[in-house]
């Protein structure tokens, strides 16, 4: 199984894979746009089950959300307030919010 962490913007995203032991051995920034979000799908499938998580900010998510989801990866919603709170808690052991995501799912 592998996760993935999708800290999504207007015009970019950050993702992150995570192995099931926690170990982050990807980390990718794509355009959000079908093209962009078709070269993280093409990089996460060839890895087996993947289930991602991605922060409901604004409706820049729905696109990504809907994507993922036809790709049969299994997507669950997160609240942007809550993921920021884990986050900055945990920053000062030198995380990012797309890791946080990760961790998340």
């Amino acid at each position: 199984m592998i996760y993935v962490g999708i800290d999504g913007h207007k015009h970019k995203c950050h993702s992150a894979l995570m192995t099931e032991n926690g170990t982050i051995f990807d980390e990718l920034t794509f355009q959000n746009t079908v093209q962009g979000l078709s070269e993280l799908i093409q990089r996460t499938q060839p890895l087996g089950e993947a289930k991602a998580v991605l922060e409901s900010t604004g409706n820049f998510w729905i696109k990504t959300y809907e994507a993922l989801e036809a790709a049969t990866i299994q997507t669950t919603l997160s609240n942007p307030l809550k993921t920021r709170a884990i986050a900055e808690a945990r920053m000062t052991l030198g995380g990012s919010r797309r890791r946080m995501v990760s961790c998340s799912v």
